[in-house]
């Protein structure tokens, strides 16, 4: 039964893609049609031209905006521009090619159009691939090589990705092991001697194949995300914290300058969770110490000299929050 309900909702979504593919091509036919006819009638035009020269320019100016602003057109532009680039980059590049080769399936199979490929020397890994798809809204970020490998799925509001900040709408593949029902764990994406990029990239294939209902239509977890933060102590903290330093900018003149939620994941900088205040002429750091092995641990630094140290299961929350503000107000 269940394998049977999966088959219907894979042709629901089928369906649903080939009604937009559908609409996509008539579309694109009617303005291949309208240049046509403009073809067509391009001497009558100029005789137009010449006599109402004014109102012919405003009429071309705003074919011209029409056909800029279509997004159909913009898109098939950007897509051209991306396989001009690749084609410039992937014959040198024959570790990006075998990699770029590996990901296909998320455009063939998933309807994603590869929307940028760069080499960055900034993220923690070389290459960075960034994947769109407007009927599921969602852009897909992947960024790897032969050391690391992360995707973050962006949701994306009126066409823009939501900020990495709103841990609502901007989540990592880990959610989705999170959510699924299979037997993945973080370690089978982490790059190691025994699991190679290629072995990760198979198992990222079989995590889009299982969570396919989640890739193809604009779902999104954000009842899992929600529970997950809510039993995330750390996440609490950091979330309480800001809170309450936003409340009292006005009154302490206190003012948060740096905040790694706001990084993209891909940084080393975004690693851990970290936010530096000014207050009172002093730089005030409170960092995470660990992301993996002590999430829960968080180190205060003042001028950049160490001096304090919590762990948050130590305590109720609030009285970690306390103590947090004794420092920061503490004249020392």
């Amino acid at each position: 039964m269940e394998l049977q309900s999966k088959e219907k909702e894979d042709d629901k979504i089928k369906s649903t893609s080939g009604l937009a593919k559908f609409i996509y091509v008539i579309r694109s036919l009617i303005i291949l049609g309208i240049l046509c006819l403009f073809l067509k009638i391009e001497s009558v035009f100029r005789v137009f031209l010449y006599q109402y020269y004014f109102l012919g320019i405003f009429v071309l100016a705003t074919v011209i905006f029409l056909l800029i602003c279509n997004k159909d057109i913009v898109s098939f532009i950007r897509q051209k521009y991306t396989s001009f680039t690749m084609k410039l980059i992937l014959p040198k590049n024959k570790q990006l090619h075998k990699i770029s080769k590996d990901l296909r399936f998320i455009e063939k199979d998933f309807g994603y159009t590869l929307y940028l490929l760069t080499v960055e020397n900034q993220f923690r890994a070389k290459y960075f691939f960034v994947y769109k798809n407007e009927i599921s809204k969602k852009q897909l970020e992947i960024c790897c090589d032969e050391n690391w490998f992360h995707m973050e799925i962006r949701n994306l509001i009126d066409g823009i990705p939501a900020p990495y900040n709103d841990q609502l709408n901007c989540i990592g593949f880990e959610e989705l092991i999170n959510n699924n029902s299979s037997d993945f764990n973080h370690f089978d994406f982490y790059i190691s001697s025994e699991n190679k990029l290629s072995d990760v990239i198979t198992n990222l294939k079989k995590l889009f194949f299982d969570e396919r209902i989640f890739f193809r239509t604009d779902i999104f977890l954000r009842k899992s995300i929600e529970l997950d933060l809510e039993l995330n102590i750390t996440n609490k903290y950091f979330k309480q914290l800001k809170a309450k330093l936003n409340e009292l900018k006005q009154i302490y003149s206190v003012e948060i300058v740096f905040d790694s939620s706001d990084l993209s994941p891909f940084v080393y900088e975004s690693l851990v969770k970290k936010i530096i205040l000014k207050y009172d002429n002093n730089r005030i750091s409170i960092c995470q110490n660990d992301w993996r092995d002590k999430p829960e641990s968080i180190s205060f630094f003042k001028n950049e000299e160490k001096s304090n140290e919590i762990n948050l299961k130590t305590n109720e929350l609030e009285a970690q929050i306390s103590f947090t503000f004794d420092f920061i107000f503490s004249k020392t």
